[in-house]
């Protein structure tokens, strides 16, 4: 498909954290500025459609995702330092914490709390009744990576991922550079984009960006990756 992605209602990410299990988590996040980076990618992307929720629902605890990343030339170079920097920050789960100005403001909820939800499994009403029981008007909620940052702290990475429903939520990795202090989505040349995304009703549309799935990003069935290339290549299919 040139020139086309494959865009359903919503975007998307196992329960589990597709990043596989994590060893017992030892350090928490107590940077301000990475809370910064957090809101900064919230505020363009809402777990479900339709008016921002009253809270951010975050899970506690870090994930990370080694098979849907990003790659291109500027990672060798500019900005290098900050994906050494992120594989750092990541090489365990680290744990969020409470209290850091978030708008709107933002609630944790762990793993052994989001376990006893989908206790049935995630792709159930039940489990999701169960969620936006505890937490209305939420729109459902979001796993984040520690972030990455580079020395001068004006470039970084995170990974984030929302869940909302049945096939419902995504996943993806962002650079973001700092401008006029404000963190703001970095597009370097020549970057390319693995994004997790889930088939439920899905037409294709226009999208600015060449997509293909890759057989080197490959999800369980339903979540399909969709490889966003950069615009400098032409697509070769």
């Amino acid at each position: 498909m040139r020139g086309e992605a494959i865009v359903p209602f919503v975007l998307v990410m196992a329960i589990e954290g597709a990043a596989g299990p994590y060893g017992r988590a030892t350090s928490a996040i107590d940077d301000p500025e990475a809370y910064r980076v957090y809101e900064a990618v919230f505020a363009g992307k809402r777990p479900a459609a339709g008016a921002g929720p009253r809270q951010i629902v975050i899970r506690a605890e870090t994930v990370r995702r080694d098979d849907c990343g990003l790659s291109g030339p500027a990672l060798e170079r500019e900005w290098k330092t900050v994906v050494e920097s992120f594989n750092r920050e990541n090489g365990t789960a680290r744990v969020l914490l409470p209290g850091f100005t978030m708008q709107p403001p933002y609630v944790l909820v762990t793993s052994a709390e989001l376990a006893s939800m989908f206790a049935q499994g995630r792709e159930t009403d039940a489990g999701w009744g169960s969620f936006y029981e505890a937490f209305p008007g939420s729109g459902g909620y979001f796993e984040v990576s520690a972030v990455g940052f580079d020395r001068g702290r004006t470039h970084a990475m995170v990974y984030v991922a929302s869940h909302c429903g049945l096939l419902c939520g995504g996943g993806t990795h962002y650079l973001l550079e700092k401008v006029d202090e404000v963190w703001r989505e970095a597009d370097p040349e020549g970057l390319s984009r693995c994004q997790w995304m889930a088939l439920g009703i899905a037409p294709v549309v226009s999208h600015p960006l060449e997509s293909t799935a890759s057989a080197s990003c490959r999800a369980p069935h339903p979540y399909v990756p969709i490889v966003q290339r950069p615009r400098t290549r032409p697509f070769q299919g």
